[in-house]
């Protein structure tokens, strides 16, 4: 409850108990809020004129500006006065008759129970105008704003709405008679699931799915009396709305993801957009990375030898943000509407690459505005090792002898070495793991 309403039903419980307690006669209030702002209705149709906080012990009626005389309605040839309309404490609605000509009401405040000339008129008088209202007050409520800059929002400000799903719009003060659908600013087709009907209060409409960037105008359609065809007219007010990037394209390795040590390899990402732009980010994958089996938060990658490995995505954000670990593999490349190839460079080790997608707004201040987003896919490389490592062997003495016992450095990271005595001969001791590029591994 409003500051006002709140202190009209403060007086209102007052006059209340004056009344029950027998101390007088009060009267109606007068002051009420009544919306006269947007009371515009189409020839030939009724207007709904509402009444805020009304009083519980009163009857509302429409009466005529200049006689003292309640608004009729014709009923088997003759003039019968419109029904009053009781208080509920909250907003009421008095319907008009049939409104051929912008016209003026008073509201007549009658109290129950009163004696005969215990009734008022409002202090607002109603002015009903005919025509379409084109000034219509709406606003997207869906999506998030686009700009993080602005303190205070408008409904014109771009609203960003997640690929692939419906915008709502809000219409505050509708019409009756008349229908609304959305549409698209620049060629005028259709996007609304459907027509609704006016009403006055409040209305909603809903779009198709949205999975470009859209102008939103409202189309309005008023019957017009004696008219074949109603008017068809579009609302003045322009709702924009900008689309997150597409999160599920495919991200993979062209040809094979098993590459060569230092050998090139090239990203394929499929189904991009050409409003947006693609880049990749790299990080090189250790023992951590690696789950014991499948999940919704896993890939599946093939090794040499028929194996499959199951790497670990990384974690899921709303918007992009740089993980631990990750750095920047290629430029910023521009979709092309399908499958889109960028270099991401040579590869000495096994690598996790994630993608990032960013599209980029001017707003009508003059700063630009980039939104971005990573893609659900990514893709792993697994470099071969190095078949020229710089291997270091050290043969442990203690005490002037030794047991056989071989320090090996200078072998990479992720690599484990066997040792034979030659080529295609049985192993010797136990493989060499390398934990760290330039560490060693336990004594062999």
């Amino acid at each position: 409850m409003d500051d006002i309403a709140t202190h009209i039903y403060l007086r209102d419980t007052r006059d209340r108990v004056i009344d029950l307690l027998g101390f007088g006669e009060t009267y109606p209030l007068r002051d009420l809020p009544v919306d006269v702002m947007h009371l515009l209705v189409p020839k030939g149709s009724t207007a709904s004129i509402p009444i805020d906080a009304s009083q519980r012990d009163c009857i509302y009626s429409l009466w005529e500006r200049e006689a003292d005389k309640p608004i009729t309605r014709m009923e088997n040839g003759a003039a019968v006065p419109l029904e009053g309309t009781q208080g509920t404490g909250k907003t009421i609605t008095l319907d008009s008759p049939i409104i051929t000509e912008s016209t003026s009401f008073r509201v007549r405040s009658t109290r129950i129970g009163g004696s005969e000339d215990c009734w008022d008129y409002l202090l607002v008088l109603v002015e009903v105008k005919t025509g379409i209202n084109r000034q219509l007050q709406a606003e997207i409520v869906t999506g998030t704003w686009l700009d993080p800059t602005v303190d205070v929002h408008t409904p014109l400000d771009v609203r960003l709405i997640p690929y692939g799903t419906p915008v709502k719009v809000r219409i505050k003060y509708s019409q009756k008679g008349a229908q609304y659908s959305l549409v698209r600013a620049e060629d005028g087709a259709t996007i609304s699931e459907s027509d609704v009907a006016g009403t006055y209060v409040p209305i909603e409409l809903t779009t198709a799915p949205m999975f470009v960037d859209t102008d939103i105008r409202i189309r309005i359609l008023q019957p017009v009396a004696g008219e074949p065809e109603p008017e068809d007219i579009f609302a003045d007010i322009v709702l924009p709305v900008v689309v997150t990037p597409k999160l599920d394209s495919l991200v993979f390795v062209e040809g094979t993801h098993i590459v060569d040590y230092a050998a090139a390899a090239t990203i394929v990402i499929t189904d991009t957009q050409v409003d947006i732009r693609y880049e990749l980010y790299g990080r090189r994958l250790d023992a951590t990375d690696f789950a014991p089996g499948p999940s919704d938060t896993t890939v599946d990658v093939a090794g040499a030898a028929d194996d499959i490995y199951t790497v670990k995505r990384p974690d899921d954000t709303p918007q992009w943000k740089l993980l631990p670990g990750f750095s920047p593999l290629s430029a910023s490349i521009a979709g092309n509407g399908g499958d889109l190839k960028i270099p991401a460079g040579t590869f000495d080790e096994d690598t996790l690459i994630q993608v990032r997608a960013l599209k980029t707004k001017k707003m009508p201040s003059g700063h630009v505005v980039t939104f971005s987003v990573p893609l659900q896919n990514v893709a792993v490389v697994l470099a071969r090792p190095n078949p020229a490592p710089a291997l270091h062997f050290e043969v442990l003495w203690r005490s002037g002898s030794t047991s056989g016992a071989l320090r090996m450095t200078g072998g990479q990271r992720g690599v484990s070495y066997h040792l034979s005595k030659s080529a295609g001969g049985a192993e010797v001791g136990s493989a060499g793991y390398f934990y760290d590029r330039y560490g060693t591994s336990p004594d062999r």
